[in-house]
Formats: structure tokens, sequence, C-alpha cells
């Protein structure tokens, strides 16, 4: 175990950000001077957050950095639509709001209303 000072303790909790930002990884802190980073995996039958994800926002899957397999994981999007949500976004940006995903094909108000209260764009 390394022990790290006030000063080592915030860098490992920014570094750890980025690396939450980026890779789905997440930190979780075990007392004043212990901390396990760890990075998370998600199997086809079983779905399980850290308390952050690249993907994951407050428990909501944010639509512009969700992987695939995240998206995939919302009810009726599945592979097909997961992958047409990241082209759309990958060509035009970043959803400004949860609306916008309305604009992928084949993704109508009766599917938003299905997953509206799971999905952000924080």
């Amino acid at each position: 175990m390394i022990r790290l000072g006030k000063r080592g303790k915030y860098a490992l909790i920014a570094i750890g950000i980025i690396a939450v930002a980026t890779a789905g990884t997440y930190i979780e802190n075990h007392g004043d001077d212990a901390f396990i980073i760890e990075t998370s995996t998600v199997s086809d039958d079983e779905y399980t957050a850290p308390l952050t994800r690249g993907g994951m926002s407050g428990g909501k899957i944010n639509i512009n950095t969700a992987t695939a397999e995240e998206l995939a994981a919302l009810e009726g999007i599945g592979e097909t639509l997961s992958e047409r949500i990241i082209a759309f976004r990958t060509e035009n940006g970043p959803f400004a709001t949860t609306e916008g995903i309305m604009l992928v094909d084949g993704i109508g108000s009766k599917m938003f209303e299905d997953i509206e209260d799971k999905i952000c764009v924080e």
C-alpha cells in the first residue's frame, strides 16, 4: 500500500476523474489514505455500473459518451440502433438535449418515451 499526503490524494482523485471520463475506470475511497482503482467491464448477460462510468452519469446513460454496448442495453435500442446513435453523434457532434436522439433514424417518440428517464446528455 502506498500512503499519500493530502496533495497526493487530490492528484490521485484528479487522475481518477480523467480515467473515469475516458476508460470506464473508477476510484473507490477506502479511508484516509487507501484508494482502489478498477476498470469495469460489461458482460452480455449482466450490467453492473460502478459509481461513475464513461457513459454513465448519475445512474443514467450519457448518449454523448456511451459505448455501443451501453447504448444497446437500453430497452429497444439493440446493436443496430446503438451503432446509428454513435454514427450520428460522430457526424453531427454531441446531442444538445436528450430529445435530439429522435433525430437518429429508427428512434421515434414512442421509443424516446421508453428510454427518456434512462438517458442524459451531461
